[in-house]
């Protein structure tokens, strides 16, 4: 006999407490985010300064009302008195110098009808100080707050005690929220210097990366068109050379701006990807095609090779290249010459990059552009020199000079 069947839908029935198990945890991480969303909101700032005016008004309220018996006009001015030390607590992080200055109407309001309630506002006056302390203006605030705090000394100065109490209470708190300030503007002028400089050196692949290729394509082109009707062939290959030259200009940018656009990997935007089809950042070892792309260009380079190549820090590895190709760039376009010299030089220290050329392309009113403040950022980035000048005899020569650290 055959063994009695399972019915259909017998593993849908199994399947249903693994998926009621899912839909409570789902629910239970929905009510842990709404918990720390309403934390969140609880704990922020403005939030924090509202409840801090309440919970001071609260007591300020009673103290100063222990004074309000003595006549119409002193009890308004102490009601006012508590709405202006208030206010500016609520105020303090987003409007400080408003808020300062209502303080300093309160007291000076406070101080003609009872001076003794003063004591409301200098306290009031602690907590404003400390988001001054870390603005422009943290010197004439602390000024100010020390001298409202021996105000209530006077006239005589002969009871100075709540006066040297608060002096020492402004003190502390300007300290630490100065040395706050000064923590956060470095904090910020150091993420400011990281952006400028992640932008400085996408700019320098992108002028190196397009100058060299556009360079070679535009020689190609007004090549071409001269000899279009004459010489078809040449012009064909001309049209090739053009081709061959973009395609490679436009794999070296893909793979430029795959590096610069973060990748997404279900959690959000986490960093670049590896991907097989993008070829690796250009390096010395690819200095015989760049050799071969400048002389398409109409500039016959002599590659002079002296020690070994491999082995070098693939950053250091990649800003030699670019130098390289950068001076070529620049001999083809300013040098006015057919012929140039790419000399590599490594020793157990340094790095040397010299490209020579001998045209006519630098003269008296020698400016540099683009180009050569790329290659000298380049170098300086690994604590080495760029030497980039005309010569005596004619010509111009670019050096650079990289620093070999173990």
């Amino acid at each position: 006999m055959r063994p009695p069947r399972e019915p259909a839908y017998a593993g849908a029935m199994n399947d249903r407490p693994g998926i009621a198990q899912g839909q409570e945890t789902t629910s239970a991480a929905r009510s842990a985010d709404r918990v720390k969303a309403a934390v969140r909101a609880v704990l922020a700032p403005n939030v924090r300064d509202r409840v801090a005016a309440v919970g001071f008004a609260v007591p300020a309220t009673l103290m100063m009302g222990n004074h309000a018996d003595q006549g119409v006009l002193r009890a308004l001015a102490l009601a006012a008195g508590v709405v202006l030390f208030s206010l500016p607590i609520a105020l303090g992080r987003r409007r400080p110098l408003l808020a300062l200055g209502l303080l300093l109407t309160g007291l000076g309001l406070v101080g003609a009808a009872d001076p003794p309630s003063m004591v409301a506002g200098l306290t009031a006056l602690g907590y404003v100080l400390w988001p001054l302390a870390a603005g422009p203006y943290a010197y004439a605030a602390l000024a100010l707050a020390v001298a409202c705090a021996w105000t209530t000394a006077l006239p005589d100065f002969r009871h100075r005690g709540g006066a040297v109490a608060f002096t020492v209470l402004y003190l502390v708190i300007w300290t630490a929220g100065h040395a706050l300030g000064i923590q956060r503007r470095q904090a910020r002028n150091r993420v400011e210097q990281a952006a400028t400089d992640e932008r400085l050196r996408i700019a320098r692949e992108m002028h190196d990366l397009l100058a060299h290729g556009m360079s070679v394509i535009t020689v190609q082109a007004g090549y071409g068109a001269l000899i279009a009707l004459d010489q078809p062939d040449k012009a064909q290959a001309a049209l090739t050379t053009i081709e061959t030259t973009g395609r490679q200009t436009l794999t070296e940018l893909r793979a430029l701006l795959h590096v610069l656009r973060p990748v997404d990997t279900g959690n959000g935007p986490t960093g670049t990807g590896a991907d097989v089809h993008l070829e690796p950042a250009p390096g010395l070892g690819e200095l015989r095609r760049l050799v071969d792309r400048t002389a398409q260009a109409g500039v016959r380079t002599a590659l002079e090779l002296d020690g070994p190549l491999a082995g070098l820090p693939p950053a250091l590895d990649l800003s030699a290249y670019r130098i390289a190709q950068e001076a070529l760039t620049n001999v083809v376009r300013h040098a006015g010459i057919d012929h140039a010299h790419l000399l590599i030089r490594r020793t157990p220290d340094a790095l040397t990059v010299q490209v020579t050329d001998h045209g006519g392309g630098a003269g008296r009113g020698y400016r540099p552009g683009h180009g050569l403040l790329g290659m000298r950022e380049r170098a300086l980035v690994h604590g080495g020199t760029l030497d980039a000048a005309p010569l005596p005899e004619g010509g111009f020569r670019v050096r650079a000079v990289l620093p070999l650290t173990a």
